[in-house]
């Protein structure tokens, strides 16, 4: 029973620590809402929206403050519950990109795209029965990725600082919304930071001087160090360095 207990206080400490993470993200780099904790897990969360919810529109709620547990029945958009894991690829998508968004010119190049960015990383099909969306400051359970929308400047800090102990960063902008901000930092393990796809940003009126930034969660505490040192965070240039920087 007191092995039971510990593992408990250890979890709850660990649970506060990532909100702890959220709170010190938003006050350093000055970001407009909360980080976005995404989580994959077979545990049903709660949520504050029970309606469903297409990926792209989710990440906005759960960074506005919204928590919402995704699943195949409330995933709404036929191509993300594909390259999240819910579900195969629906027969026809091509054509729906290429004659509806017009985002390629045949199907066989649309074929091709989709093909070149599944094989570096292919959706997680049947992983979790649930992905669950919050504000990191509020997440109930660890994160497996933590995804930021911040402008190009907050951006450049966080690649930097996750650079400060050589996280990998490799970035993929091509694809959709939701596999490059979930799919492929989730499978590759790499930071990613990408525009999204220009529909998804259309639809859901992204802000056009945002960036998405997606980090694995497991690189978050090198940041959190980084974050104290780094001039990308809270560290000072040597004063040597600095006169020569207002020389300059």
């Amino acid at each position: 029973m007191l092995l039971i207990k510990k593992n408990k206080e250890d979890c709850m400490k660990l649970n506060e620590k990532w909100q702890e993470y959220a709170e010190e993200l938003v006050e350093v780099l000055e970001l407009k809402g909360q980080p976005i904790a995404i989580t994959y897990t077979d545990e049903e969360i709660e949520s504050t929206v029970n309606k469903g919810s297409d990926v792209c529109s989710v990440l906005l709620k759960a960074r506005n403050g919204e928590i919402i547990c995704l699943s195949k029945a409330k995933c709404t958009c036929p191509g993300g519950k594909w390259h999240l894991g819910f579900a195969e690829k629906r027969i026809g998508l091509e054509k729906i990109l290429v004659e509806g968004e017009k985002l390629w010119a045949t199907v066989a190049i649309a074929r091709q795209s989709i093909g070149n960015t599944h094989k570096i990383a292919p959706p997680p099909l049947g992983l979790t029965k649930y992905i669950v969306f919050s504000p990191m400051n509020k997440a109930k359970l660890r994160p497996d990725l933590v995804t930021i929308l911040c402008n190009p400047g907050q951006a450049s800090r966080l690649v930097f600082l996750a650079d400060y102990h050589g996280d990998p960063v490799k970035p993929q902008v091509l694809g959709s919304l939701c596999w490059s901000a979930i799919t492929y930092p989730l499978i590759s393990g790499n930071l990613n930071v990408t525009m999204g796809d220009p529909t998804a940003r259309r639809h859901h009126k992204y802000d056009s001087n945002e960036l998405i930034v997606s980090i694995p969660y497991r690189m978050i505490p090198n940041i959190m160090e980084a974050l104290q040192y780094s001039t990308a965070g809270k560290g000072k240039m040597a004063p040597w360095f600095a006169r020569i920087s207002e020389e300059s």
